[in-house]
This record gives C-alpha cells, sequence and structure tokens, in this order.
C-alpha cells in the first residue's frame, strides 16, 4: 500500500500542519533480523494497522480517522516541503506560527502581517 498524504489544521486558523496516513511494519522478512520499521510490502510477514503520522512524527492510531475527516489530499513533494519547512521553524524560529501548529493565528496577528508586508511590485521603477 502506498502512503497517502494530507494536510490540515490542527486548531481553528492555526497553520497547515503536513500528515500522512501509511501501513508501518516491523517484521523479520524486509526488516532484517533486527525487525527496522519499514513501509509495508506485499512479501511481508505481517499485515499492520494504518498509521496516520502528523509532521512532529508522533505516530497515533487514533488519529487516522481524524487525518481522513479534516485532511485535504496533498502530493508527496508538498508533504516533503512542509515538513522540512516545519522542521526548520522548530529549529531556528521555535517562536514563529510553523513551529507551534497547535496554536492559532489571531485576527491582530494577521492584520499586522497584512500591514506590513511589501506591497506587490513597489521595488520596480516607474516607466
Amino acid at each position: 500500500m502506498v502512503a497517502r498524504y494530507f494536510q490540515l489544521r490542527m486548531v481553528k486558523d492555526g497553520p497547515w500542519v503536513p500528515a500522512m496516513i501509511a501501513r508501518r511494519c516491523r517484521c523479520t522478512v524486509n526488516g532484517g533480523d533486527d525487525q527496522a520499521e519499514h513501509d509495508w510490502q506485499a512479501s511481508c510477514d505481517r499485515f499492520p494497522p494504518e498509521t496516520g503520522i502528523i509532521h512532529d512524527g508522533k505516530d497515533d492510531l487514533g488519529r487516522v480517522d481524524h487525518i481522513r475527516t479534516y485532511g485535504h489530499p496533498i502530493s508527496k513533494e508538498r508533504y516533503d516541503l512542509m515538513a522540512a519547512r516545519a522542521a526548520y521553524d522548530r529549529t531556528y524560529h521555535p517562536a514563529s506560527i510553523g513551529a507551534n501548529p497547535y496554536t492559532s493565528i489571531t485576527p491582530e496577528a494577521r492584520h499586522r502581517a497584512l500591514m506590513t508586508a511589501p506591497l506587490p511590485f513597489s521595488n520596480r521603477s516607474p516607466t
């Protein structure tokens, strides 16, 4: 089974967070003698349940229905980009909204961001 990728919000007006639903297996056939975790394949000797994984890497079987209900499908490339951006924010900007997906964006913060954003084409010289 191929993993499916989604984006969802953890709180109302929060940032988009990448999520995926996949079958992760720990078997001796494809994982070796140490039973390393890997994506499920048809040759595996076990059939694991689907696991919901949200950007921070927490596995929780209860999240699968939450992701299916509230998630919007995205491509693997978009998932990888969002996951890398979230990891960057957690490392270098821990106070940013990208690093804290359980914090909603207040209307005041949204207004402030819109008012301080540069205007499009403002650096063009007049013709």
